[in-house]
């Protein structure tokens, strides 16, 4: 098993800015964070620091909420980051009928950036405030303008031609998508 197991290093930096309004009948936060997560390891790569799966250099979250009435606030979340690393195929040959792929430098490709925008609905009682427990609805839309972000990314299992891999064609590509825009609607009870 210890042939089989690879050992190197890693590092990982960065930086985050954030900044919040807490008060008034608008509050709201902003975040961004820069970071940076690579990997070494012998044997692979040609011994070249490649980015691991968690880099994703650009990061911003952002939200809202304002007070409609002493009953309704609306909130919305926005959320971008740079698309997660993948490695594709650069190349491919054909062998004994199958198509081979020839990959290059490990995660040298992106998925597409990731963004999304949430909304929130939240309903409260009538007596508000005056009631030792509190309860109140929330209806939301999750990825509200339906933004297909991939979570990974693979070569056509049907690919027949070579030449879609050496022009990097896009349509070679099939990405998977997890979620569109996803309805909620929630009762919440807070006991005090």
């Amino acid at each position: 098993l210890e042939g089989e197991l690879r050992f190197g290093k890693g590092r990982a930096y960065g930086v985050e800015l954030s900044a919040r309004k807490k008060t008034g009948k608008i509050t709201g936060w902003f975040t961004y964070s820069y970071s940076r997560s690579e990997r070494r390891i012998q044997g692979l790569n040609n011994g070249k620091y490649y980015p691991t799966n968690f880099d994703q250099p650009h990061t911003i979250s952002s939200g809202a909420s304002y007070d409609l009435s002493n009953r309704w606030s609306v909130a919305t979340t926005f959320t971008y980051a740079t698309g997660r690393p993948i490695t594709l195929p650069i190349e491919s040959y054909r062998y004994d009928g199958q198509i081979v792929p020839v990959y290059g430098d490990l995660n040298s490709n992106r998925l597409p950036d990731y963004h999304r925008l949430d909304l929130t609905f939240t309903l409260y009682p009538k007596d508000r405030g005056r009631r030792r427990n509190e309860s109140y609805w929330t209806f939301g839309l999750y990825n509200v303008y339906d933004r297909h972000n991939a979570a990974t990314a693979f070569v056509s299992a049907e690919l027949e031609d070579i030449d879609v891999i050496k022009n990097k064609d896009k349509s070679a590509y099939q990405k998977l998508y997890l979620f569109g825009i996803i309805p909620s609607i929630t009762y919440n009870f807070n006991i005090k």
